[in-house]
C-alpha cells in the first residue's frame, strides 16, 4: 500500500540487460514494454529470411521455363560471405517447379528461406546467406545475378539458367 495505507501500489518489471541478438517479449505482446504480476519474459532470438528469384532464358530469347522443368537451391551460411560461399554444407534446400506450395517456393519460381539466424551464437556477428544451385538443367549453364563467372548468390539475388546455343552444320 501507499504511504496512505489505503492505495494498493502496482508493479511492474522490465528487462534492463538483454543478449544482442535476441528481443525481449513480454508476455504475449510483442508491443508491450513491462509485464505485470504472473506475466512472462521471454528473449526471442531475432532471425531472418533469404529471397532468391530463378529465372530461365532460352536460345531464343523467351523466358519460358522447360517442360517438367524442376531445381534444387541450396542455403548456404558463415560469418563472412566468403566462408558462406566456401561452405560445402548446405543448411537447406528448396525444390523448386514453377508451382508455388508451402515447403520454400512462395511463388512460381521463387525461393523463401526462413527462421534462419540472424546472429553467430557470439550474439553479435551477423551471419551472411548464399545460395547456390545444386541440381543442373542439361544444355543449360547457371549464371548467378548478372555475373557469369559468380558461384552464388545473395538476399534477393536471382539465378539464371540460360540455355546454350547450339550449333547445327548442314551438308
Amino acid at each position: 500500500y501507499d504511504t496512505d495505507g489505503t492505495t494498493e501500489l502496482k508493479y511492474v518489471v522490465k528487462e534492463t540487460s538483454g543478449k544482442s541478438g535476441y528481443t525481449v517479449v513480454y508476455g504475449d505482446d510483442e508491443s508491450a514494454t513491462y509485464v505485470q504480476d504472473n506475466g512472462s519474459v521471454t528473449n526471442k532470438e531475432e532471425d531472418t529470411e533469404v529471397t532468391v528469384a530463378k529465372k530461365w532464358l532460352n536460345a531464343d530469347g523467351s523466358t519460358t521455363a522447360p517442360a517438367g522443368a524442376t531445381v534444387v537451391l541450396s542455403l548456404y551460411k558463415g560469418t563472412t560471405v566468403e566462408a558462406a560461399a566456401a561452405s560445402t554444407d548446405a543448411i537447406a534446400t528448396i525444390t523448386l517447379d514453377g508451382t508455388a506450395d508451402d515447403e520454400g517456393e512462395y511463388v512460381s519460381w521463387k525461393a523463401r528461406f526462413t527462421g534462419l539466424s540472424k546472429y553467430d551464437t557470439d550474439g553479435t556477428t551477423e551471419l551472411k546467406y548464399v545460395v547456390k544451385e545444386t541440381s543442373e538443367k542439361s544444355g543449360y549453364t547457371v549464371v548467378y545475378g548478372d555475373d557469369e563467372s559468380a558461384t552464388y548468390v545473395q538476399d534477393n539475388g536471382s539465378v539464371t539458367n540460360k540455355e546454350e546455343d547450339t550449333e547445327v552444320t548442314v551438308a
